[in-house]
């Protein structure tokens, strides 16, 4: 009898150390955070010239013209758009043609574009292949006696991110003006 006392003891002191066991497992636990930090991407651009803005039609001759797009440093990868404005008569006395690297956006118009990565940030783009526009060397002193508007080009710049804009199609659709 006292084989089997000592049994039930053992028994009893085997169920009373799994209960707090399972106690102190149910107790003990672990945890751990992570804490997410949402910033604004951004893209920022300027658009400079420094040749300023009138000059003399003389045939033949090439005008120095300057148009610049820069992405600032901290901007994010992005897609960069140039509009070139013509009036209508202008390719009747000039020509120009884009720098290498813009792309003409052949749903737009005067529209190109180029990818920066923002790698390249603060470099300056040229527009204009050689920073130059030339006078068509056919111009006569009578077309240009007849003018009653001055031939006029004009520049403007657009950027959007890239991230989360697939196709420059998308990127144009966003700032189309």
């Amino acid at each position: 009898m006292k084989k089997r006392i000592w049994i039930i003891v053992a028994a009893a002191i085997l169920v009373v150390a799994l209960s707090v066991g399972v106690t102190v497992a149910f107790l003990v636990s672990s945890s751990t955070t992570i804490e997410n930090t949402f910033t604004a991407g951004k893209v920022n651009i300027t658009l400079t010239e420094t040749t300023g803005s009138k000059y003399k039609l003389l045939p033949g001759t090439a005008l120095h013209k300057d148009p610049r797009v820069k992405v600032l440093a901290g901007s994010e990868d992005c897609w960069v758009f140039v509009k070139v404005q013509k009036s209508a008569d202008f390719d009747a006395f000039c020509t120009y043609e884009m720098a290498d690297g813009w792309v003409a956006l052949g749903s737009e118009e005067g529209v190109y574009y180029r990818q920066v990565k923002k790698s390249s940030a603060d470099t300056d783009l040229s527009v204009l292949k050689n920073d130059i526009i030339t006078v068509r060397d056919t111009v006569t002193e009578e077309q240009l006696g007849g003018l009653t508007q001055n031939p006029n080009l004009s520049f403007t710049a657009y950027a959007v991110q890239m991230d989360g804009v697939p196709t420059v199609n998308a990127a144009w659709k966003i700032i189309e003006p």
